[in-house]
């Protein structure tokens, strides 16, 4: 006997004039908090790991293949090129002191959304002004997106956005996408 949904799809990426959603499979995910009164460790972890901590709030930092949110006081979501090595270098560092890193990949799901439609769709499931003068390039905020907790995170090419999500929220999400892209 064969699976009835076997056959169903899911997801299909959103194709419109002005708009593209892609759902990506985030690679090299960590989580890294610092405990309190560990600040003066952010000069040192950057020289270790080449990886510069945003201490503004609602930012983010970006290389070729690398970045790292602010997300609180001393707690950030980073995307290294060599994570294992980062993970290690990060808890190397802050032996002493209270911190957590660790890789998180399986826990989020991220979609990318751009086109010149990008910043209408997105803020019609967000609460959130995305305008460029609001929420500019280096700019990233959690906020609900559909209901959903998530992390926008504006994207470096122009009219673009990411948003992280915990993978758990994926199938409201791709619905979502599906049923709210069709006005656009």
């Amino acid at each position: 006997m064969s699976e009835p949904f076997a056959k169903l799809s899911l997801w299909a990426p959103v194709r419109r004039d002005g708009l593209r959603v892609d759902e990506v499979e985030p690679v090299g995910l960590i989580r890294f908090r610092l405990g309190l009164g560990a600040g003066d460790l952010i000069d040192i972890v950057e020289r270790r790991t080449s990886i510069a901590l945003p201490t503004t709030p609602n930012t983010i930092w970006r290389s070729d293949d690398q970045f790292a949110v602010w997300l609180s006081p001393q707690d950030w979501l980073i995307q290294a090129a060599d994570p294992d090595a980062v993970v290690a270098d990060l808890q190397s560092t802050c032996k002493d002191v209270s911190c957590h890193a660790a890789r998180v990949d399986d826990a989020y799901v991220v979609y990318t959304i751009v086109g010149a439609n990008a910043r209408p769709f997105l803020s019609h499931g967000c609460s959130l002004d995305l305008h460029p003068r609001t929420f500019g390039a280096t700019d990233s905020a959690r906020s609900l997106v559909s209901g959903v907790p998530s992390l926008i995170v504006r994207a470096p090419i122009a009219d673009g956005f990411s948003v992280h999500l915990g993978a758990e929220f994926k199938g409201h999400m791709r619905r979502w996408i599906q049923v709210s892209a069709e006005g656009y």
